[in-house]
């Protein structure tokens, strides 16, 4: 019993400490996916977003705003616990929002609307 409590304390004060270092330049850089089938790049800066899938032609967005946020999904909390909801103007002129989730060690991200299982690793 006294293992389970110090575990949860550790656990507690890892994602605790994290939560509070947490900074929207830890998202800052080029992030990649690569699989047998596509490769995604991501570079993040503080005002723009691009996005290069296959070696297409880059798709870059205006980032807005920077909101911080706690991830809620039972299934990717443990690993991604905190993040980033940004506020992006599309293309068409249009507003949207995605959120951006980063592991503990800062080296990987997720965007679960936009990738679903997809993990991006820092560059």
């Amino acid at each position: 019993m006294k293992k389970l409590i110090v575990l949860l304390i550790f656990a507690f004060l890892t994602t605790s400490a994290m939560a509070n270092t947490l900074s929207q330049s830890d998202f800052y850089g080029t992030w990649k996916f690569t699989d047998n089938n596509e490769t995604i790049v991501c570079i993040i800066t503080h005002n723009s977003w691009t996005v290069i899938i296959d070696n297409e032609e880059p798709i870059t967005v205006n980032i807005l705003t920077w909101e911080r946020v706690d991830n809620s999904s039972i299934k990717t909390f443990q690993i991604f616990p905190f993040g980033f909801r940004i506020t992006i103007q599309q293309l068409n002129g249009n507003v949207a929002s995605t959120i951006l989730y980063i592991n503990q060690e800062k080296r990987h991200i997720i965007i679960p609307e936009f990738l679903g299982e997809v993990v991006l690793t820092k560059q």
